[in-house]
């Protein structure tokens, strides 16, 4: 386990600033959400990024950005409707492309991690010179609606868009090609 602190400290100009002081395990080595399961990147994270959905205590589902969301065991469907109004700490907006952009950027970095290993198209789209481009076949998004198709049936799917290695970001931050950062601030989502 860790310990986190919050104290607050005055800047320059006498105005409040938050410092997190976590003090067993070593400070942050990245804000990128692709690295958010390493140990000391992880409460950070989640206290800055909303993912897709959340998890509570009781093992209920919710989210922060989601309007609706739900699956369809029998199409093997995934659809999520994206709340308007939402914006990150800069006041710019939570795109419907930002929220699919964490998927599909997650997909790309980890072809092979459970749920989104089986959305269709994925090989091919791997294949492709830039696929942070475009989307998968199984991935369509129109308006505020994203709608992600797997090709075979799995349990409690929704679960995994949990995890912080799903926090959204703004797509424009991320360099399409190396998939690497390119703001030097990351609006904050959560």
């Amino acid at each position: 386990l860790f310990t986190l602190l919050l104290t607050i400290r005055l800047d320059a100009f006498g105005a409040a600033m938050n410092e997190y002081i976590i003090t067993e395990t070593d400070l942050p080595t990245s804000l990128d959400p692709l690295d958010a399961d390493l140990t000391q990147n992880l409460p950070v994270a989640r206290m800055i990024y909303a993912t897709p959905l959340e998890i509570d205590a009781s093992d209920t589902i919710s989210s922060q950005v989601l309007e609706k969301f739900s699956y369809n065991k029998q199409t093997k469907t995934i659809h999520w409707t994206v709340k308007k109004g939402i914006n990150y700490s800069d006041g710019s907006e939570i795109s419907t492309e930002d929220v699919a952009f964490s998927v599909i950027r997650m997909l790309y970095t980890r072809p092979k991690f459970p749920v989104i290993d089986s959305i269709e198209g994925v090989d091919e789209w791997l294949k492709l010179s830039e696929p942070l481009k475009t989307y998968p076949k199984g991935v369509q998004v129109k308006q505020n609606e994203i709608a992600i198709q797997l090709s075979h049936d799995f349990p409690h799917p929704l679960f995994r868009f949990c995890l912080e290695l799903f926090s959204i970001i703004p797509k424009k931050c991320v360099d399409l090609k190396s998939n690497k950062i390119i703001c030097e601030k990351l609006p904050e989502s959560g």
